[in-house]
């Protein structure tokens, strides 16, 4: 393959920017290499490692090494999963813990399969309810099931009540004291979860996700239910200052010692 950068354009870009789509990154394709192409390219080298388990070079070129992290299939695509705690922010265990159960769950693929609402995986993070599972998008049903499995495998007590709504999440948080709003003395951080208003005017309606990661500004969240079937769990990136219908930052105390 020719390797692409900034100012490129063609069929190449084209293809580039189809596979960046498929993983959240960009809204839609192009056969022009912008700016903002480059920003979501850098955006998967934050994260990916190339085929032989390296880091990749975060520089904004699509190279060989970077396609190859950003395969078409996605059992071949590639990302830095911590392979233990040690590797997130130590700072707060039950967060970290969050974090790795939903990256899990995005290398194994989680997605829908046969239909909108529908497979295996929306079936589990609704806890196999069909009433909930049609009646509830699996964004909030995702969130809480990560929250739910990390504080399993911690014995912690879950620190909100299950829910398939997003912004019902953020109300019990909020019941807490436990939402803010992000400034540059307290960002983002991994296991954070921030919720969005969705729709042409605020009603009901919600969203929500997990932070994966706060850098320069950008915030990069691990999310369930976005976009048309087959929807899947993906990794999306936005600028703090920039998102429009937020309504908050969650964020779980870190646990008191005993």
């Amino acid at each position: 393959m020719s390797t692409l950068r900034l100012g490129d354009k063609g069929e190449g870009v084209v293809r580039m920017t189809s596979k960046l789509m498929s993983v959240g990154l960009l809204d839609a394709t192009t056969d022009e290499f912008t700016e903002e192409v480059e920003l979501a390219v850098k955006a998967w080298q934050h994260h990916g490692i190339d085929p032989r388990g390296r880091k990749l070079v975060v520089d904004g070129i699509y190279g060989p090494m970077t396609a190859a992290s950003l395969s078409e299939d996605p059992a071949k695509r590639f990302l830095a999963i911590p392979n233990n705690l040690e590797d997130f922010t130590r700072t707060n265990h039950v967060a970290d813990m969050i974090v790795r159960v939903a990256l899990e769950e995005l290398r194994d693929n989680a997605r829908e399969i046969g239909g909108n609402n529908q497979g295996p995986w929306v079936e589990k993070y609704h806890r196999n309810d069909k009433a909930s599972q049609y009646a509830w998008a699996w964004c909030a049903a995702f969130t809480s099931w990560c929250v739910a499995e990390a504080c399993k495998r911690l014995e912690y007590p879950m620190p909100f009540k299950y829910t398939g709504g997003a912004q019902n999440i953020y109300k019990q948080f909020d019941a807490r004291g436990w939402t803010f709003e992000p400034t540059d003395e307290n960002p983002p951080r991994p296991g954070d979860i921030v919720v969005w208003w969705r729709g042409t005017t605020r009603t009901w309606k919600g969203h929500v996700g997990i932070v994966w990661d706060y850098r320069d500004g950008v915030v990069f969240v691990i999310e369930g239910n976005v976009g048309k079937y087959p929807a899947q769990v993906a990794i999306f990136t936005y600028n703090v200052q920039d998102m429009t219908k937020l309504i908050g930052f969650c964020r779980i105390p870190p646990p008191t010692p005993r």
